[in-house]
């Protein structure tokens, strides 16, 4: 079940997990804090400080961020806290903007503690990560790409709700008169 943020210009980012078993419990999952770092305000958004731009909550192994609406881009990325291996859950980052889905980035890749995944820059007017191979200044002189252009994760547009179509019925023709 996916419950969809209100509509509005706001841009909601969620740290979710997947490739993992029901029966497995989200709190022994290696501890990661999702980071957004403003490019206009110059300042980041994480868990234990928060900023004026944004609002961060954390329920077990997942993280919800609301950052305020604006023109800006915003650089996202997960520190990793304890190390993932190759084949444990993996850490996925979703873009929500009026309302619906509009970007998803997964993290397969096995890491270190204190790795750090630079998911991408979020346009927060369109709610999509920078096109794949784009280039964009980080700030501090160096040069950031998109996810997917460095292999270190898969990156993919929102899927589409799938519309609904009507089940095809085919008429039944009329049984012969019985004597």
């Amino acid at each position: 079940v996916e419950a969809l943020p209100p509509k509005g210009k706001d841009v909601f980012v969620q740290l979710v997990w997947t490739n993992f078993d029901a029966s497995d419990d989200p709190d022994t999952f290696p501890r990661v804090k999702l980071r957004a770092f403003d490019e206009s305000t110059k300042r980041e958004c994480v868990v234990d400080s928060p900023s004026p731009d944004c609002e961060v909550r954390t329920r077990s192994a997942y993280t919800h961020m609301k950052l305020k609406g604006s023109s800006s881009r915003a650089r996202i990325a997960v520190s990793y806290l304890d190390e993932r291996v190759e084949k444990g859950p993996v850490v996925c980052v979703q873009v929500y903007l009026e309302g619906k889905r509009t970007g998803e980035a997964c993290d397969r890749k096995a890491r270190h503690p204190d790795e750090r995944w630079e998911v991408g820059t979020l346009d927060k007017e369109t709610g999509t990560f920078a096109p794949q191979g784009q280039a964009l200044s980080t700030g501090d002189g160096g040069v950031e790409g998109d996810a997917g252009a460095r292999g270190d994760a898969s990156v993919k547009p929102a899927p589409k709700a799938p519309q609904y179509k009507p089940p095809v019925t085919k008429p039944t023709p009329p049984k012969p008169p019985t004597q």
